[in-house]
């Protein structure tokens, strides 16, 4: 499982997250002026409904998207931890990461406008 957060405004990160009583690892974290984005992770989640539950060290305006995969190497899920900030005044920020024939990218977003 992957989760992408956005947070806006101030200097708000996550300090924990959980997925039905399972805590999550963080996987990246960067911020830059009024925005940080957040990915976490948790190898083979419990199967059913349950809640991803986001704590913040401060209030501020979150978003999160959960992404669930099957057929996951169970100790290493994740062989890269590369993460880009990219930041444009005027048009589309770019990013480029490295990744091989198979690999799987996982991005996530936040704007500080």
């Amino acid at each position: 499982m992957l989760v992408g957060v956005s947070i806006r405004q101030g200097t708000a990160v996550v300090s924990s997250m959980t997925y039905g009583g399972q805590s999550l690892t963080v996987v990246k974290t960067r911020c830059r002026v009024n925005a940080c984005t957040e990915i976490w992770s948790l190898v083979n989640p419990q199967v059913g409904k349950n809640n991803v539950t986001i704590n913040l060290s401060a209030s501020n305006p979150v978003i999160g998207a959960v992404n669930t995969f099957f057929n996951v190497h169970q100790t290493e899920p994740l062989r890269r931890r590369n993460m880009n900030v990219a930041g444009a005044s005027t048009g589309s920020p770019t990013v480029t990461v490295t990744s091989s024939p198979g690999d799987l990218v996982f991005d996530a977003v936040t704007c500080d406008d």
